[in-house]
């Protein structure tokens, strides 16, 4: 065996020599490869590639502690499992070599492998797994181009990106087999080095935004699919039978994994970790890393440099898919390059195709993970490798000696067991976790019913939280009912304080009105949201009759709402009397479209003062309700008790126009029930 291996080599160096000696000296210095130094860009190069911007959307799922542990575990495994496949290749190798079997120009293949030492089951089960895993990585790297240009030029949309990235990396037909990614391995390992730590490095600058979360994990589904996107990570497994028999010296790909694993925790660890720190939960609505980065030509250098290295990744999961394409068509053996080009492109086509259909990427890494590099990474290696040496005497004529780590074939299957286990458990809890229905997330009524409030009045959600934070921190979480108070006025103060003080553009919040109200001062009550697209004008106007008797006497008028969509005038003075009645209109349609006002009045005073809280104010399509409570006022003596019973006040007139437009408004709410 070492014999044929050594004249392998000896063939293929002769090569590069002639190809040295002549004039095309440096096109075979940056063409032709097959050290160690190559197999190990190689590795490192396509292990980690689309999945670097990710892989922070995946801490956000699993928490800081969880990203890391399992980036480590995984990482280790798929080194391990690596090593499997390389001891499974020289001993194929070896087999056919001893059978007078010539790979001159042919590469094998990891389900010629599995052919040749298990069977055609086995071989049909890797060809499956292979290219379906390899297709589907194909089809990532497209879309990733396509998302990745768009936050540099979104004048495009995503779709017509992946048309010109799906012709770009059509040319990737022209490229051999992997002895001619020598320039193009360590142009894709630099491009993906600045990547990372430039998002490392911009993150710590940026600084964490404000509040910034970090929740996770929050639920199982969450976890599982952040877990299957670090497992998808370290699958770059489809490709090693391809890579190692690019080699002079395939023996010493071993351990060539793992230092390509050791390197690439350098680039996805940190980056992760600091896109993390920094922006916390925002990163579960954000998949892509680049787009909560700032702008910035650093940024724009990344991703382009990103954009070229995806190109080579493509290359790098199709190429094995146009060997298999040719192999089928028997046009493998062929010499002419342009032919085999031709024969290549059906395989472009398809993976072209369902990256237009499908426009994203983040989902398909989480799924790939969790339906099939569990198997081509992890068990089908693990198990074949099991089967291969089950028969002493496979063990004893081993091509391959034991590591000296693991120098028992005892703790070899001990080992390939729990891989296996491991693995069948992690793939099919995260097939039945991404199928499962979400549970419904406990909430806080009392958080929720807080910031429903204070949206009314056009407040951002982060704005709403901060201020209630605070007063929670005062007040204490068991005395809420300061904060709901009036209708949560203290948290209304605590907003509009802030954004007085740091002169907020007014326009981003709601207009405040004046509420005049005749038995005491004046308060702001703001205005009720409205449509975006009209233009309206609310005025809440109210006016209370209260006098004094033994204790008191009280008197509820109306609470008038006119709504003026088309921008005109109107209005109602002190007295209640219109001052412009040719102005004011009463839209019902309006109304019913865009909100639900329910008014109500606060405590009243001993002194006859009132205050008017608006308590509700929501979008609803049944129509507006102003519901009132009826009012009584009584007369009570001790003395005449049984003569004297319950009086009712008639409230006091409305002005002639109102009255009719009153009318109007109760004729059109019962002809619509």
């Amino acid at each position: 065996m070492v014999s044929s291996f050594d004249d392998t080599e000896q063939e293929e160096r002769e090569v590069e020599n002639k190809a040295g000696d002549s004039t095309f000296g440096l096109k075979s210095f940056l063409w032709h490869g097959g050290s160690v130094y190559d197999a190990w860009f190689s590795c490192a190069s396509n292990q980690v590639a689309q999945v670097l911007l990710t892989l922070p959307y995946s801490f956000s799922q699993l928490g800081m502690l969880s990203g890391i542990i399992l980036q480590i575990f995984y990482g280790i495994l798929g080194s391990w499992t690596a090593y499997l496949i390389s001891v499974l290749y020289v001993e194929y190798r070896s087999r056919k070599e001893k059978e007078n079997a010539s790979f001159k120009n042919h590469v094998i293949q990891w389900f010629e492998v599995l052919d040749g030492l298990l069977g055609p089951f086995w071989k049909a089960l890797g060809l499956a797994f292979n290219c379906t895993f390899l297709l589907f990585g194909s089809v990532i790297q497209l879309i990733a181009c396509a998302s990745n240009i768009y936050y540099i030029n979104d004048k495009l949309d995503k779709r017509t990106w992946t048309y010109i990235f799906g012709a770009c990396c059509a040319t990737t037909v022209f490229i051999p087999s992997f002895h001619n990614y020598r320039i193009w391995s360590f142009l894709g390992l630099a491009m993906t080095t600045y990547t990372a730590w430039y998002m490392t490095i911009a993150s710590l600058i940026h600084g964490q935004v404000e509040p910034v979360t970090h929740s996770g994990p929050t639920s199982l589904v969450l976890y599982f699919t952040g877990a299957t996107n670090i497992l998808y990570t370290f699958g770059g497994h489809a490709v090693t039978v391809e890579i190692m028999h690019a080699m002079w010296k395939p023996q010493k790909f071993k351990y060539i994994y793992l230092l390509a694993t050791l390197y690439v925790f350098t680039l996805t660890i940190p980056s992760a970790v600091a896109v993390y720190w920094a922006f916390g939960d925002e990163l579960l609505t954000h998949s892509n890393a680049f787009s909560l980065l700032p702008n910035s030509g650093w940024r724009d250098a990344a991703v382009i440099l990103m954009l070229i290295h995806q190109f080579i990744t493509f290359g790098f999961a199709c190429t094995p898919l146009y060997f298999v394409w040719e192999k089928v068509v028997g046009m493998h053996d062929t010499k002419s390059l342009c032919l085999r080009a031709l024969t290549r492109l059906p395989v472009v086509i398809p993976i072209w195709f369902l990256a237009i259909i499908f426009p994203f990427f983040g989902p398909i890494n989480s799924a790939v993970g969790a339906l099939l590099v569990s198997f081509t990474v992890y068990i089908i290696p693990a198990l074949a490798h099991m089967l291969t040496y089950r028969s002493a005497s496979a063990r004893k004529n081993a091509e391959e000696k034991l590591p000296l780590f693991l120098p028992s074939w005892t703790a070899v299957y001990v080992v390939n067991t729990f891989v296996v286990q491991r693995a069948k458990k992690r793939s099919f809890s995260g097939k039945w976790i991404l199928t499962m229905p979400p549970k419904k997330k406990k909430k806080n009524t009392r958080t929720d019913a807080a910031l429903d409030a204070m949206r009314l009045y056009g407040f951002p959600d982060d704005l709403i939280r901060t201020h209630l934070k605070q007063l929670l921190k005062v007040y204490g979480q068991d005395h809420w009912f300061f904060i709901e108070e009036n209708a949560y006025k203290v948290l209304l103060d605590s907003i509009l304080e802030q954004v007085e003080q740091d002169a907020i553009p007014q326009p981003a919040y709601k207009e405040l009105h004046q509420v005049d109200t005749g038995a005491g001062p004046s308060r702001e009550v703001p205005a009720l949201p409205h449509s975006d697209t009209q233009t309206s004008d609310i005025a809440l106007q109210t006016r209370e009759g209260l006098e004094t008797a033994s204790q008191f006497n009280g008197g509820f008028d109306t609470a008038l709402l006119t709504c003026k969509p088309d921008g005109g005038g109107g209005s109602l003075s002190p007295t209640g009397e219109v001052t412009d009645t040719n102005q004011i209109k009463w839209d019902l349609n309006y109304f019913d479209k865009h909100f639900t006002a329910a008014i109500e009045t606060s405590a009243v005073d001993q002194i006859g003062n009132s205050n008017l809280s608006l308590m509700h104010a929501t979008h609803s399509k049944q129509g507006v309700k102003v519901r009132r409570r009826r009012h009584h006022g009584w007369i009570d003596s001790d003395e005449e008790e049984d003569e004297v019973g319950l009086v009712e006040l008639e409230p006091m007139p409305l002005a002639p126009e109102l009255a009719s437009l009153h009318s109007e408004a109760r004729s059109g709410r019962q002809g619509g029930i």
